[in-house]
């Protein structure tokens, strides 16, 4: 089976109406939902973060979810990146459908103001994926040690958009050969105009980009894949090889461009062999 879990990103350069205004999906990505083994209807959309600098609504709709009007609605706080749905929260997809991803504003915001969000879809078999992704019960045996990875990377040009990624080991590299580390979470704090979405991408996270937020509690952040295993019940946490290091990639979104952003990964060694 190629299980895999997937951020996908969504940026909106506002302008200053109450309508609905559509994002853009991120940098090499797409709204569309990948094909499925056998075109099933095995990925779910599992949690949705935003991180709005005007109040107002995200707004997720296709005619194949309940209804092409509002179907999933979700209120987003102004200047708060928010997990803005994930307990029991469980919106089922379908191969290649393509959802339409707005923001509705409570008023007017201020033209040229960033809206950023984030989409985790969770597959359950997707084809030419091959991630690898535990629970903690399968991992918690093996843990000898933790560490923290700090990188930097720079949010794009575009405000609200993925910039370039920086490798693992790009700051410091103490990543021992040959050995096996779960991503537990991430601290990633800054000034406000660092507000946005966080993620890694490498061969063990089957090429998909997956993370977090930028500035959301640290409380949740650092325990973000864990705490994405209790609320889905499937396996979350990813688990890189050292071998990769050097090819697995940390990236940010943020509400300005060119923003750097520190980083802080939280990895577990594990002892168990590649």
């Amino acid at each position: 089976m190629g299980y895999g879990i997937e951020l996908v990103q969504g940026h909106l350069s506002d302008a200053a109406s109450t309508g609905a205004q559509a994002l853009t999906a991120g940098n090499q990505q797409s709204f569309t939902v990948r094909a499925t083994a056998g075109g099933s209807a095995a990925v779910c959309l599992e949690a949705v973060i935003a991180s709005f600098q005007a109040a107002g609504d995200l707004r997720i709709r296709s005619p194949r979810m309940h209804d092409d009007v509002n179907a999933v609605r979700l209120q987003a706080t102004a200047g708060v990146p928010t997990v803005v749905a994930a307990e029991g929260f469980r919106q089922r997809l379908y191969s290649q459908d393509t959802p339409t991803v707005e923001a509705v504003f409570t008023t007017a915001p201020t033209a040229a103001e960033i809206s950023i969000a984030g989409l985790l879809n969770y597959y359950d078999d997707v084809p030419g994926i091959a991630a690898v992704y535990k629970t903690w019960a399968e991992l918690a045996p093996s843990i000898v040690d933790y560490l923290a990875v700090p990188v930097s990377p720079t949010s794009g040009a575009t405000a609200g958009d993925w910039g370039t990624g920086v490798a693992l080991n790009s700051t410091v590299d103490v990543f021992k050969a040959n050995t096996l580390y779960a991503l537990v979470g991430c601290i990633a704090q800054g000034a406000a105009a660092a507000n946005g979405l966080w993620a890694i991408q490498g061969v063990d996270t089957g090429n998909l980009l997956v993370g977090g937020a930028i500035n959301n509690s640290p409380t949740d952040q650092r325990r973000w894949f864990w705490w994405l295993e209790q609320v889905t019940g499937k396996p979350s946490i990813p688990v890189v090889n050292s071998q990769n290091k050097a090819s697995t990639l940390a990236f940010a979104a943020t509400q300005t461009a060119s923003t750097a952003v520190e980083l802080s990964l939280l990895f577990a060694q594990l002892s168990t062999a590649p």
